[in-house]
């Protein structure tokens, strides 16, 4: 009875479905989802299509993260139709956020199987994101050394142009010394992170 009031409000007050809400298979009436409860949600019949399109992944994906572990089982219908609830979506969301910061699937793995053991992963995270920040300063350092060698090269180069029957397309891309710039690149590397220990 709650649950048919509710969609009846919902129902009255949404007009047209828009992004908040769906439409629903076990009673086809347009539903607001702010306005019920994980279990009403279920209840209701959240598909995945509906629930990819809550939180912005593609349905494939949904079924992916499933498979692998960071969403658990679906529900299933008598139809063997996948039917999620607000707690999926939240789920889907946590992971969306992790991988902007840079995680990778497994380390979220390890992060919800944590929090599943009634623990706070939070000091691991934070040994993640710290381990993150590390390999992000080591990239931005091997970027800043190979603009400067490529700056180089650009102003070798200049405007002169070289054709020759040993050229294949171009001689500036193939008379790039790539080897050689990773090598000074590696050595400049090198050279940092031991000057950085003996601070």
């Amino acid at each position: 009875m709650q649950i048919l009031q509710q969609l009846s409000r919902a129902t009255a007050a949404s007009g047209p479905c828009c992004q908040d809400l769906l439409d629903s298979p076990v009673t086809g009436r347009c539903i607001v989802l702010s306005e019920l409860t994980d279990n009403e949600v279920k209840a209701m019949g959240l598909y995945i299509s509906e629930l990819a399109r809550r939180v912005g992944l593609n349905p494939k994906t949904i079924r992916y993260y499933e498979e692998i572990g960071l969403l658990p089982k679906a529900e299933r219908t008598q139809s063997g139709y996948r039917l999620y609830g607000l707690e999926d979506a939240k789920r889907l969301e946590f992971v969306r956020k992790a991988q902007v910061l840079g995680l990778s699937l497994h380390e979220i793995q390890e992060i919800i199987q944590i929090r599943e053991q009634g623990q706070l992963p939070c000091k691991h995270v934070r040994e993640l994101l710290t381990r993150k920040l590390e390999e992000l300063e080591a990239h931005l350092r091997e970027m800043r050394v190979f603009r400067q060698e490529l700056a180089h090269y650009l102003a070798e180069l200049g405007d002169r142009a070289q054709n020759s029957k040993e050229v294949v397309i171009c001689p500036h891309i193939e008379g790039y010394p790539g080897r050689a710039i990773k090598e000074r690149s590696r050595q400049m590397l090198r050279a940092e992170r031991k000057y950085r220990r003996s601070d």
